[in-house]
């Protein structure tokens, strides 16, 4: 069941991406006019590299988030822990990194195709 809920949710983020390209592009053409079709493939590819840049910096092994990590679960399981709730299980979930780099190769495809 959590492989279901994982993938609607990149899919919802992919078409978040998606309707920011769309509407970026929108506005440009608005404001400063010009082709549509050509200012959201610039928009798709610009999108796409700032997603793949955000991917590298959302990785779970960094120091700084290890560190955030450690002193959150430190504090629910020995500070604020309420007797007789159980810990929260919900199963995996999916990284940062997977969802920038699936919205990234989505919207290089888009790119590519339009």
């Amino acid at each position: 069941m959590w492989v279901v809920r994982e993938l609607l949710r990149l899919l919802v983020r992919i078409a978040f991406a998606v309707a920011i390209a769309v509407a970026v592009a929108g506005v440009k053409v608005a404001i400063a006019g010009g082709d549509l079709t050509h200012t959201f493939k610039v928009t798709l590819f610009a999108l796409a590299a700032l997603m793949l840049l955000l991917a590298t910096a959302g990785a779970r092994g960094t120091a700084g988030n290890r560190r955030l990590d450690q002193s959150v679960d430190h504090a629910a399981s020995f500070v604020m822990r309420i007797p007789g709730v159980p810990a929260i299980t919900e199963g995996p979930t999916l990284t940062a990194s997977a969802a920038f780099v699936g919205s990234a190769v989505v919207l290089l495809g888009l790119a590519i195709a339009v």
